[in-house]
């Protein structure tokens, strides 16, 4: 994707010691896309804290900055844990709201584009057909819990993009008929990259449970892709045997 492309050429210049990006049309040819590709993947570079974009005689873009320290790191004491049942499936907001938590999100990304091969292949979609894909950061309390990018279809979700995204299965239920039944989900453990770190609050290279999913609807029909990243300190995953 061209997102981690450019998120890769950023860590590269950052490990030599270089600030400021090629221009639109150096960054086009090196990476063989247009320009309209590059100023999306700085879009989301800059969303994610990771780049900045400054303007008069030394203008362009910067590799931003950022001194440990400057980190919001939690103490060695988490300040609450959120329980995540591996049993049901349940939207974040209703699982924080259910433990007696505030949730908040924040959408860092959402937009419609063509589907890639692996997300045709799983989702059951022919080429040519759309996806809709969101990014949020989840907080419970105010405090940033976890990191979700989600792909739906976006034929399946017409005009879900004019609509609120704080609950997307609420919002499956009530606006379109569509109740996520089952998942398929598969758990891991990874390190928060500097971007993740940041949004997180958390130092880079902290532990973050990293789960993959396929959810399917009444009809057995896949309906989601995701990939959410929990803070490891703060969430518990449990499950309980038949």
């Amino acid at each position: 994707m061209i997102g981690e492309q450019l998120a890769h050429l950023v860590e590269g210049l950052r490990l030599q010691g270089e600030l400021k990006l090629p221009s639109e049309r150096e960054l086009a040819a090196q990476l063989g896309i247009s320009r309209g590709g590059v100023r999306k993947g700085l879009a989301t570079l800059i969303e994610n804290g990771q780049v900045v974009q400054r303007v008069g005689r030394n203008g362009g873009t910067y590799i931003r900055t950022v001194n440990v320290d400057s980190y919001i790191v939690s103490p060695p004491v988490a300040p609450f844990t959120v329980s995540r049942s591996l049993n049901e499936v349940v939207g974040v907001p209703t699982l924080l709201v259910d433990q007696g938590y505030t949730p908040s999100t924040r959408i860092l990304r959402a937009e419609e584009r063509d589907a890639q091969k692996r997300e045709r292949d799983q989702l059951g979609l022919s080429p040519g057909q759309r996806v809709v894909t969101i990014r949020r950061l989840r907080s419970a309390n105010e405090v940033p819990l976890s990191l979700e990018e989600m792909t739906l279809p976006a034929s399946v979700f017409p005009d879900l993009l004019s609509r609120d995204l704080s609950s997307i299965y609420e919002l499956m239920a009530d606006g379109y008929g569509v109740s996520v039944v089952t998942a398929q989900e598969r758990i891991g453990v990874g390190e928060a990259t500097p971007s993740a770190a940041y949004l997180l609050k958390v130092a880079p290279g902290a532990p973050l449970f990293d789960i993959e999913r396929i959810a399917l609807d009444q009809n057995n029909r896949p309906i989601e892709l995701s990939r959410d990243l929990f803070r490891a300190d703060l969430t518990r995953l449990t499950v309980t045997s038949p």
